[in-house]
C-alpha cells in the first residue's frame, strides 16, 4: 500500500472478476454518504466445473435489516461478517490516517486487517448488490490442505487483534465489545481446532502458551483451558 495514490482504495486479484458498473456504483456510494468503508455482497465459480457443497456460493452474501444503521456491528452479531479484502472498499485517507497495514509472513491476513478496519471505521454502509466473482482454485490457501501454518497463522490474528482491541475497547459500548470479542476469540478457536484435527496439540500449546494472559481474557474458559486440559476439554470447544 505504500505505492499507493488516490482517494479510494480496492484490492483485486487478477484471475477474479468485478461487475462493470462497480467502481461508478461505489464511487457514487462513498461520496453521497461521506463513507470510510462500503462493503457488498460477491459470488463463487468454478471454471467449467460446479461449485461444490464445502465452497458454497453463497458463503459471500449477507442480508441486512432496513432498520439496521450498523451493518458491520450487525454483522459480528450475527456471524455474517467476512474477511476477504474484496469485500470492501476503502476511503484511501481513512486507511493511512489510522495507520492500517498488512501483517507480514502470515496466512488469514484479511482477518486482521478487515476486522481491525472495519471496526476502526466511523461510517460504515452496506449494499446488498453483488459486486466481485471470486474464482475458486485448487491449491490455493483456501482450498488446499490445512498445514500447522494455518493454526499458527490464526494463533497470530488471534495476538495481534486482542492486543489491538485492548486499547480500542473504551470506544465501545458492551454490546458492540462483546461482538468484537467474540469475533477475536474465534480466531483462537479456529487454530486450536485446526491443530487438534491435525494433531499437533503439543507443537501448537507451545506457541500458545506466551499468550495465555491474553487466550484467558478473550477466549470462553472451557477453550481455553484445553491447551492446558486437552483431554478433558477438546470435546467441549464452541464458538
Amino acid at each position: 500500500m505504500q505505492e499507493c495514490h488516490g482517494k479510494y482504495l480496492y484490492f483485486l486479484d487478477s484471475d477474479d472478476k468485478i461487475t462493470y458498473d462497480f467502481f461508478d456504483e461505489a464511487v457514487n456510494k462513498m461520496e453521497s454518504l461521506n463513507l470510510d468503508v462500503l462493503t457488498f455482497n460477491a459470488s463463487s465459480f468454478m471454471d467449467g466445473k460446479p461449485l461444490s457443497s464445502e465452497l458454497n456460493a453463497d458463503n459471500y452474501v449477507r442480508t441486512l435489516p432496513e432498520n439496521i444503521s450498523d451493518p458491520i456491528l450487525h454483522f459480528l452479531q450475527t456471524e455474517q461478517f467476512r474477511s476477504p479484502v474484496w469485500l470492501y472498499f476503502y476511503r484511501f485517507e481513512f486507511i493511512t490516517r489510522n495507520k492500517l497495514t498488512f501483517k507480514e509472513g502470515i496466512l488469514h491476513e484479511d482477518e486482521l486487517f478487515s476486522l481491525i478496519a472495519c471496526v476502526t471505521a466511523q461510517k460504515t454502509a452496506f449494499t446488498n448488490k453483488s459486486y466481485f466473482e471470486r474464482r475458486v482454485r485448487e491449491n490455493s490457501i483456501m482450498t488446499s490442505k490445512k498445514t500447522f501454518k494455518n493454526s499458527q497463522s490464526y494463533l497470530e490474528v488471534f495476538r495481534e487483534s486482542a492486543l489491538w482491541y485492548n486499547d480500542f475497547r473504551a470506544h465501545h459500548n458492551a454490546q458492540y465489545a462483546h461482538a468484537v470479542i467474540k469475533r477475536i476469540a474465534t480466531f483462537y478457536l479456529w487454530a486450536l481446532r485446526g491443530a487438534i484435527e491435525r494433531n499437533e496439540l503439543n507443537k501448537f500449546r507451545r506457541i500458545a502458551v506466551p499468550n495465555i494472559l491474553l487466550i484467558f481474557r478473550y477466549v470462553k474458559l472451557k477453550n481455553a483451558l484445553t491447551i492446558i486440559l486437552p483431554k478433558q476439554f477438546s470435546k467441549f470447544l464452541s464458538s
